[in-house]
């Protein structure tokens, strides 16, 4: 299975493809790059306000900035989709799943992308490790008041409810604010 991946970070622009292992290596380096040259713009950055216009972007255009950019501990781009990189453990199978769930719904929802099918959380909690067939329902029911459920127990789509939204991003922002102070 080949991986892709792509940094902006503001115009460094780095895309890797490749294994798995190769791809994540290239983001470590990425984010390694960027902590340690986040710090200062250059003075020549600071002389203009359109300095840090790129050739592709037009001056007359304001910059768009990544939504996830605020979170960058917390998710990455997957493609069209996003991916939680956060490290979501919990004492128990359930408290991973709902956290996991909740992070994943609010970066899809940050990249435009309200409604999350049940195949689609299930993927993810099975690459979080937290899913469990026989009691997945019952998980995800711990989320009533946080998402909206369409849907049987078994086949819905699943969308955050503002309560919802409004939890899934103070723990984005607490995982984020541990990561960069680590």
């Amino acid at each position: 299975m080949e991986f892709k991946a792509e940094v902006n970070y503001s115009t460094g622009q780095i895309s890797a493809s490749g294994s798995e292992d190769f791809v994540m290596r290239v983001l470590e380096w990425a984010k390694d790059q960027r902590d340690h040259y986040s710090a200062e713009p250059l003075a020549s950055e600071k002389s203009t306000p359109h300095s840090r216009q790129t050739a592709t972007q037009p001056a007359n255009q304001p910059e768009t900035e990544d939504p996830l950019a605020k979170f960058s501990d917390v998710f990455d781009r997957r493609g069209d989709d996003v991916a939680v990189i956060a490290d979501t453990k919990k004492n128990s199978t359930a408290a991973t799943a709902r956290l996991t769930t909740l992070l994943y719904l609010l970066g899809r929802k940050l990249i435009g992308k309200a409604e999350t099918s049940d195949e689609q959380i299930r993927e993810l909690c099975e690459e979080h490790a937290c899913y469990d067939s026989k009691n997945f329902s019952t998980h995800m029911d711990g989320l009533k008041g946080k998402i909206i459920q369409d849907g049987s127990s078994r086949k819905f789509t699943a969308k955050l409810t503002t309560p919802g939204e409004r939890e899934a991003k103070t723990i984005a922002e607490k995982i984020q604010s541990d990561s960069t102070q680590a």
